[in-house]
This record gives structure tokens, sequence and C-alpha cells, in this order.
């Protein structure tokens, strides 16, 4: 299994992203930010973004990307730390 890192900007307020939610919380996830989500997973970067890509619009913005380092937070709750240091086999400081 692998962590990514996704981040997003879902600009069309008319539309409902439920199924973008949906897609995301079927995976072990955190949340860390607003717009931010850590999954794990045992898809690719690319699986994943196929998984979550259709339901967004075309003028939103999608980031995939694999957490392979070290990493280091500020302000994440006390629950979004444990899980990321159970979850991410790298050096974690927050």
């Amino acid at each position: 299994m692998s962590c990514f890192i996704v981040v997003y900007d879902l600009k069309k307020f008319t539309k409902s992203y439920k199924s973008f939610y949906t897609q995301i919380r079927t995976h072990n996830y955190a949340t860390i930010a607003k717009c931010a989500y850590i999954i794990d997973t045992p898809l690719s970067a690319v699986e994943l973004y196929k998984k979550l890509s259709p339901h967004v619009d075309e003028k939103d913005t999608l980031f995939i990307g694999e957490l392979t380092g070290v990493s280091a937070s500020h302000g994440l709750s006390p629950n979004v730390v444990t899980w990321v240091k159970k979850n991410l086999s790298t050096d974690f400081l927050s």
C-alpha cells in the first residue's frame, strides 16, 4: 500500500461533489486541510486519479502525489498526527 496526497479545488458551487467525497472515503484516509487528504491505498497514483477524476468538473483542479519521503506539519489534529505516524513509513515531524 502507498500513501498519496490528494489536493483539490472544486470550483463549481452549483455542482454536487458527493460522489467525489464518497470515492475518497472508500479508502483509508485522513483529512489534513479543507481541500486535502492523505489516502492509503493499494492503487497507483494514476489508478486513484482515474477513480476520482470522473467526479470533478473540467474547471476544477485535482492533484495526486505519492508520499515517499520525510514529512512535517503544523496544526494537524492529534488524530491526524496519529494516523500519519501509523500509515506513513517515513520520518514525521509535527
